[in-house]
């Protein structure tokens, strides 16, 4: 085909220039093909017992009488040698050490085999790795072969040892850290990877120091005891964090178990009974019972013994809109589990707990590692329903919060069942457990409140004890227990008609951000920030003692509230409180009691401060927030000094004076009441004292409420503005 030199096919754009003249020559040569490299020769024929060697190098597991071996043993009798065994010709066994015992066990004169020529000694070594690869070694087999593998080949990397074994990396770890101290296996610089890379060992071995399980100590002690004390004179065993948790929780138990028992409170009892009594121990009437909730040990053999007893349990005492509700753990008798309790009861879901931590529980059986506890829900009439005119619809997945196993390695996380039993129940509910274990479920009922009671039954007399003495002390130290009231309705989100036009959509008005009152550890905390002054029009001047110095310094002006989006959000709060209070009001307290569900659920209490930037009195202007949210530690500053030392506020409404260039007659007023007075600070450090009064460092936290009184509380100043004042509001020492 004929080809115009003046044009380049699209095709060849990017193609080589043609070869020159002598470079053709060459090409046009004809090129032998490589010489192919030499692969292993593999010959399969019979062999006598005495073409094994004596000595087995390649033999890494141990000879056991086991069911798979035993079944194997059957098998060659039945059906002969269906693999043969694959060896050296120096007689040395790669594969079918287990083949071969069977076949002397069973007399055998012939063995066939398979024999491999050509190999190096890392070819061979891999080979017994791969043709062992899908036996399950034991941890004592595991741990023979990490030794042996580490011993015969000290350079390869922790990963790749642990590939071939089994295991992991950090248990090949341990056992270098181990053959290294004792001396029979060298330290080395660099490591040979999985790829063959080498890679430099660029973390120190930590030599002086043994980390071990408590079971093992001895073995390791003894390993300790062949190291040279010149070269480590410091090493000791040093138990793992599993250990140190384990036994710090047994004391825990026995602390619980053997402490003097208790009135039991009202609202939560607990009976050292089977299930089966507790109608009677209780007093408890037929339809009665609004919730059954439990977490019984369920296994095949339990549910033959009791499951008939649950089912005539719940049928004789729930309501006819009870509900009935109990975990289960990943096992294989669920099929047995619902034909037991859907015989009488109807099922209505399944509700999922997502594991907060990284730790799985590992099912070898299956081969599933679980990362949920799974809650199946039954009613006892066909038209049960979470109920829609409370609490709307219900998500069916809630991520759990951290294990809390110090009281028994079965229970649950009360935050878990307080979320859940605020869904399944309602105000006045009575809600049983018929396996109560350490008491869980009654600490989250009186976490909850609002009327409802518990009662449970455990048949273990020191978890019995545990669970009453959890139960009695119910709620962390000064929270009071909640007060009865009704599920507030989601308001509305709010549109707020901005001075340049636009519309502003609030969500939410308090916010959890990061201001300093959240530094407070223990606590959850929530903050409402309003413009201190006059801002975009509102026509509300919210801090109205502000003074020219404590205006330059004010905390709105600095940092991420002065943010366009953060300073728009704040001008749109007042707004919304200047022209629909009724609207701000439900909001604030729809999220308060959004953040105390919360609170409750990780046990810790709330903290509310109304008064971020602003300076409003609330204890005036909205008296009965503080009634119906008495569990709530509400605080603030304040430049009012009536508010401070007014003797008709809200108990848990707690207020710090605030000291400016103008109030110094007024704070001396406040110390000498026995209160306390924030006073800012050029820069640090922070006097010890100050008029006469020990100075409390204010920036480490901002619960005011925790500080003993009278005090100052020194605060350094922060932002431009306040580190350029020249009026006196900041005190320069």
């Amino acid at each position: 085909m004929h080809r115009l030199a003046t044009t380049k096919s699209p095709s060849r754009r990017n193609s080589p220039e043609p070869p020159a003249k002598d470079q053709a020559d060459t090409l046009r040569k004809p090129v032998s093909p490589p010489e192919p490299k030499p692969r292993p020769e593999n010959r399969r024929n019979t062999r006598s017992r005495s073409f094994f060697a004596a000595e087995q190098p390649f033999k890494v597991y141990p000879d056991r009488d086991d069911e798979e071996y035993q079944s194997l043993c059957r098998q060659v009798a039945e059906h002969g040698l269906l693999r043969p065994l694959v060896c050296t010709p120096e007689g040395h066994i790669l594969s079918g050490h287990r083949r071969r015992r069977a076949l002397e066990h069973l007399g055998s004169t012939d063995y066939p085999v398979e024999i491999v020529v050509g190999l190096s000694e890392e070819q061979k070594w891999a080979r017994v790795h791969l043709e062992n690869r899908h036996r399950s070694l034991s941890t004592a087999e595991k741990q023979q072969l990490g030794r042996a593998e580490l011993l015969r080949n000290p350079n390869l990397s922790d990963r790749s040892i642990a590939d071939l074994v089994g295991t992991c990396k950090e248990t090949i770890a341990n056992y270098r850290r181990a053959l290294e101290a004792s001396g029979e296996v060298p330290r080395t610089d660099h490591r040979v990877a999985r790829n063959g890379q080498v890679h430099p060992a660029t973390k120190p071995r930590r030599l002086p120091v043994y980390h071990t399980r408590l079971n093992h100590a001895p073995r390791h002690a003894d390993t300790l005891s062949r190291i040279d004390p010149e070269k480590l004179p410091a090493s000791k065993i040093i138990l793992t964090n599993r250990d140190v948790v384990r036994a710090a929780h047994q004391e825990r138990r026995e602390a619980l178990a053997n402490s003097p028992l208790v009135r039991q409170p009202a609202d939560a009892r607990v009976y050292n009974c089977d299930f089966r009594s507790l109608a009677v121990r209780a007093k408890l009437q037929p339809g009665q019972v609004n919730l059954v909730w439990t977490d019984f040990p369920w296994s095949s053999e339990w549910l033959k013994k009791n499951g008939e007893a649950v089912v005539d349990f719940a049928i004789e005492y729930l309501a006819e809109d009870g509900a009935f509700a109990t975990y289960y753990g990943n096992c294989p008798w669920l099929p047995e589990l619902m034909a037991v309790l859907g015989k009488s009861l109807h099922y209505r879901g399944m509700l999922i707990n997502l594991n907060q931590s990284q730790k799985k529980d590992q099912f070898f059986i299956t081969k599933i590692a679980r990362k949920s506890r799974q809650i199946f829900v039954w009613s006892k009439s066909p038209g049960w329903t979470f109920d829609p005119n409370d609490l709307g619809f219900t998500t069916d997945v809630y991520t759990g919060d951290p294990a809390e196993k110090e009281a028994h390695d079965w229970a649950q996380p009360v935050g878990e069942s307080v979320h859940w039993l605020a869904r399944l129940s309602r105000p006045g509910d009575l809600i049983v457990d018929l396996c109560a274990g350490t008491g869980t479920g009654g600490v989250a009922v009186r976490r909850l409140g609002e009327g409802r009671l518990w009662v449970g039954s455990e048949v273990e007399e020191k978890t019995f004890r545990i669970a009453r003495s959890k139960i009695a002390a119910g709620l962390p130290d000064g929270v009071p227990m909640a007060v009865a009231r009704t599920p507030r309705r989601p308001p509305s989100p709010a549109l707020v008609q901005m001075p340049d036009g636009s519309t502003h959509r609030l969500e939410t008005l308090l916010s959890n951000a990061n201001y300093k009152q959240v530094k407070g550890q223990g606590y959850l905390s929530m903050g409402l920030t309003l413009t201190p002054r006059d801002s975009g029009g509102s026509g509300l001047h919210l801090c109205r003692h502000a003074t020219a110095g404590c205006g330059a310094a004010c905390f709105a002006g600095w940092d991420r509230l002065n943010w366009p989006n953060a300073k728009r959000a704040m001008i749109a709060r007042t707004l919304l409180l200047a022209r629909d209070p009724d609207h701000f009001r439900a909001m604030v307290a729809y999220e308060l009691q959004q953040a105390q569900q919360q609170a409750d659920e990780r046990g810790v209490p709330l903290v509310c401060r109304l008064n971020v930037v602003s300076d409003v009195p609330w204890e005036r202007e909205w008296p009965e927030l503080f009634a119906e949210y008495p569990r709530v530690r509400f605080m603030d500053y304040t430049k009012h000094v009536d508010r401070v030392l007014a003797t008709d506020r809200p108990a848990n409404y707690h207020l710090t004076f605030s000291r400016s260039e103008q109030n110094e007659a007024d704070c001396r007023r406040v110390l000498e009441a026995g209160r306390n007075v924030v006073v800012v600070f050029r820069r640090k450090p922070i006097p010890e004292t100050y008029w006469g009064y020990p100075v409390i460092d204010g920036d480490k936290d901002d619960l005011r409420f925790l500080d003993p009184s009278p005090a100052i509380v020194g605060v350094v100043a922060k932002g431009a503005g306040a580190r350029r004042d020249k009026t006196g509001f900041v005190v320069d020492l």
